[in-house]
């Protein structure tokens, strides 16, 4: 094998690879301890989007859960940030 040739293989396992990494399920598979946890980590991160994203799934599966009022405030927060 030949430099040249080795060098498209080697760049194809490069990219095989990192799409191998673990995923994240989607939002709606997700219990509220999750979206609460995956919230409030995309947040201190300033991912405004995820933050809402994630947030706004807690505020409906959520129920009573106290941390839905906050939740909502993050919400209002990470716009403000957004903008």
């Amino acid at each position: 094998m030949t430099t040249r040739s080795a060098l498209p293989l080697a760049a194809l396992a490069v990219l095989l690879a990192a799409g191998c990494g673990p995923k994240t399920p989607p939002v709606s598979e997700l219990t509220p301890e999750q979206l609460w946890a995956e919230g409030v980590a995309a947040y201190n991160d300033e991912d405004w989007d995820d933050a809402i994203r994630y947030f706004e799934r807690f505020t409906l599966v959520g129920g009573t859960d106290p941390r839905v009022h906050q939740a909502r405030y993050y919400i209002g927060e990470a716009h403000f940030h957004e903008h």
